[in-house]
C-alpha cells in the first residue's frame, strides 16, 4: 500500500512538472533579469501564441500578449539582428546593483549587464521590463 501512493505522488509530481516546463517547440522567448538594488529575479517566457509565463520571485504569473504586442516584439528582435549579436555583453568596469540580463530567442542567448546593452537591445527590455511590469 505504501508503495503504491509513493508512485502515485510521483506520477502526479512528474505530470505537474512536465506542465509547467516550457516546450522548446513553441517557444518564442524566454528572458531572465536578475539583480538590481532590489535584488529582482524575474524570469519570462513568451510561446509562438504569446502565451506568456511570469515568474517574479516566488510568485507565478500567467497572460496572453496581444497579437499587436507579439508582433511589435518580433519585429523588434528582428530589427536588433539578434542572431548576429555576440553572446556576452558586459562591462569593462563592474559596478554595483546592476541588473544582469539573459534573453534567448530563435536558439541563440545574449548575456548582458546593465552599461554594456548594446543600443539595438534596449527597445526590446524597454517592452519586456513594461509587459512584467503590467502583469504581475
Amino acid at each position: 500500500m505504501k508503495s503504491k501512493v509513493v508512485f502515485l505522488i510521483l506520477i502526479a509530481l512528474a505530470a505537474i512538472l512536465m506542465g509547467c516546463s516550457a516546450n522548446p517547440e513553441t517557444t518564442l522567448l524566454e528572458y531572465q533579469r536578475t539583480g538590481g538594488i532590489a535584488g529582482l529575479d524575474d524570469r519570462l517566457v513568451i510561446d509562438s501564441t504569446g502565451k506568456a509565463a511570469l515568474t517574479r520571485k516566488d510568485q507565478e504569473f500567467s497572460f496572453s500578449l496581444s497579437a499587436d504586442e507579439l508582433k511589435a516584439l518580433q519585429n523588434e528582435l528582428e530589427a536588433a539582428n539578434f542572431g548576429q549579436l555576440a553572446d556576452d555583453y558586459t562591462p569593462g568596469q563592474p559596478g554595483a546593483d546592476l541588473f544582469d540580463y539573459r534573453l534567448t530567442y530563435d536558439g541563440h542567448t545574449v548575456h548582458m549587464v546593465d552599461t554594456a546593452v548594446p543600443e539595438a537591445m534596449q527597445p526590446i527590455l524597454d517592452m519586456l521590463y513594461q509587459l512584467i511590469e503590467a502583469n504581475s
